[in-house]
Formats: structure tokens, C-alpha cells, sequence
């Protein structure tokens, strides 16, 4: 893909372009990470390998993908009113186990959720290969986002098929020397081995855990009903589960890895 004053299609409008730096996980994700100058890099999630590396400047995975105007409807539609949300400008109730966060637009924090994933699946870093889907699939999605709407007919809509939960990882014992709210593990995967075994993608930043749980159902009545914890939905307030580092299967590996490792120190 071109860089600089070249030209391409944009992956989102698919008009030609001179296509900007595309952040696959947001920019604004990066910036707490950046102050303190280093950061852990994860192997896999399964892995009990890591090291800590120094960051420069242009820190963070990015490549030439979308034009300058969809790269400002997904920073000013998206991603500042989520990172605002996420870092409580609207009102926070904390609770034992679960967190309540008021003036949740629900579109809007789930297409933003959603964009990150796309952007993972368009890439072609070999670090975001894990996250594949069918082209018609991707188009999908990228209209989805283009137009701000879920809706795929009078009867479904996107968000009935990926299902976006989102989860508060703690650390009770403080075993981990970063502090969770500091750490980005990028997209992992799990459960089946393609979109009809279902699939579980999942990525972590600022202490907040993403889930997207994609399956394809015969009966769209059973897709309409299932739910999971933490899920995002169709409310102004959403209920977000607090749990323990090392009860959440996509992440116990990593995090117990670098834990036992500051155990030994």
C-alpha cells in the first residue's frame, strides 16, 4: 500500500486517495503507555514469553489505509466520544463487582468497538492475521460504519450477529507491576476455527477488556436471544462486570506470566 503523497483506494470509501496513518487499535490507546516510555510485548496470549521494550515516537501499529476524511469520521463520530465515555466524562457508579456508566450511546460506542476489529481484518501487518473474514463480511461492516447505522434490513441488524461485551479487568493482589489500566494486549483469538464454529476475538486497553463473539445461526430467533456477560446494549446506562485478572480465561495466561515473573525479581 502506498505511503506518503501516493495514491490508493481507501479501504473504507474505496474512492482514490491519498491515504493517511491508520492506527489498527486508536492512537489515543497508546498515549498513557507512551508517557511512561516503555511497554510489554506479548508474544501470544498463551505465552508465557515477554519482554519489555522501549518506545519511540511513532509507537503503535499503523498502516496507510483509509483517507483523511474517514480517518476524521472515525476519530470525531467514534473514537471521542468512546474515550471519553471509558474515562468517565459522564457519570460513574462503582459498585461492588460491576461498574455502571451513564449516557451510553449505544451505536455509537458499539460501531466504534466494531472499527477496531475492521481495521485488524483489513490490515496486513502479519500481527493482525489472526483476525480474518470473508470480503462480503468486511464490506458489511464498512458500510455499517460509513453510514453510522446497524441496520442490514427492516428485521436484522449487525449487532445481532456480533455480539461486543465489555468487561473491567482488576488486579486485587496487585501481582502485576504495570498497572492493568497501562497494558494493551492486542487481538487474540478463540473457541472455533472459523465464523460457524463461532469465534471470540478479543483485545484489552486502559483496563477494559473487548469481547466479540461472532456466530452464524441457522434460526436468527436464537441469535436474537443469546447474550452474554458484560454485553454490550441498548440502553443510556450500561452495566460493566469488575473481574479479576486471573478468571479471565482470553488474558489469565499473559498476565499470570508477567506476575510470576515479578514474583522471582
Amino acid at each position: 500500500m502506498k505511503a506518503g503523497n501516493g495514491k490508493n483506494q481507501c479501504k473504507l470509501c474505496l474512492k482514490e486517495a491519498e491515504l493517511q496513518k491508520s492506527h489498527v487499535i486508536p492512537d489515543a490507546f497508546l498515549r498513557k503507555i507512551k508517557r511512561s516510555g516503555q511497554a510489554l510485548t506479548l508474544k501470544n496470549n498463551h505465552s508465557s514469553h515477554f519482554k519489555r521494550t522501549n518506545l519511540g515516537k511513532d509507537f503503535g501499529a499503523y498502516e496507510y489505509l483509509l483517507c483523511r476524511n474517514c480517518e476524521g469520521l472515525l476519530s470525531k463520530e467514534y473514537e471521542k466520544y468512546s474515550l471519553e465515555f471509558l474515562r468517565g466524562r459522564y457519570k460513574v457508579e462503582d459498585h461492588k463487582g460491576y461498574l455502571i456508566y451513564h449516557g451510553f450511546d449505544f451505536e455509537r460506542f458499539y460501531l466504534f468497538a466494531l472499527s477496531i476489529l475492521w481495521r485488524a481484518s483489513i490490515a496486513s501487518s502479519p500481527q493482525w492475521q489472526g483476525v480474518t473474514f470473508p470480503e462480503g463480511l468486511i464490506k458489511v461492516i464498512g458500510t455499517c460504519i460509513k453510514s453510522k447505522n446497524l441496520k442490514l434490513s427492516a428485521s436484522q441488524s449487525l449487532d445481532n450477529f456480533f455480539k461486543i461485551c465489555l468487561v473491567k479487568v482488576t488486579d486485587k493482589e496487585s501481582l502485576v507491576r504495570l498497572t492493568i489500566d497501562e497494558m494493551i494486549i492486542p487481538f487474540g483469538r478463540s473457541q472455533g476455527n472459523d465464523v460457524k464454529d463461532g469465534v471470540v476475538y478479543y483485545f484489552m486497553a486502559e483496563g477494559f477488556l473487548f469481547l466479540y463473539y461472532f456466530k452464524v445461526e441457522n434460526d436468527i430467533h436464537v441469535a436474537f436471544k443469546e447474550r452474554y456477560q458484560g454485553q454490550l446494549r441498548k440502553r443510556s446506562l450500561i452495566k460493566i462486570p469488575k473481574i479479576n485478572y486471573d478468571v479471565v480465561e482470553e488474558i489469565h495466561y499473559c498476565l499470570q506470566s508477567i506476575a510470576l515473573a515479578v514474583q522471582s525479581d
